[in-house]
């Protein structure tokens, strides 16, 4: 009677942890996770950029170039720390307008 009782108190363990074993993630699609690799990653900012002035006006953003048309706004996505430098029409070449940081997420950045 006591093997009995153990082997069923066995099949009901092992009944226990068949469903999380099929529900187990294949090791193909775990991540390849090495030693000392990780690197940070900067987030990535979005904000609006907008056009106020009566001319166009192009911007660089990580090595990106945005033309906006006069009264025209744009989504723009970028990571922290990064330049907007003001280039062509409307600008000196090469100006520094503002530095992408955390404080623009969902604003709206004027260029007059």
């Amino acid at each position: 009677m006591l093997r009995m009782i153990r082997s069923l108190i066995f099949l009901v363990a092992i009944g226990a942890m068949v469903p999380m074993a099929t529900h187990a993630a294949p090791m193909s699609t775990l991540p390849n996770v090495q030693a000392g690799s990780a690197q940070p990653r900067k987030g990535s900012i979005q904000f609006v950029l907008i056009n106020k002035a009566e001319s166009s006006r192009t911007v660089t953003i990580q090595g990106q170039s945005y033309t906006l048309a006069p009264h025209q706004s744009m989504t723009i996505s970028a990571s922290i720390g990064a330049q907007a430098i003001g280039t062509g029409d409307g600008y000196e070449n090469g100006k520094l307008l503002f530095t992408v940081d955390k404080l623009l997420k969902g604003t709206t950045v004027a260029l007059n």
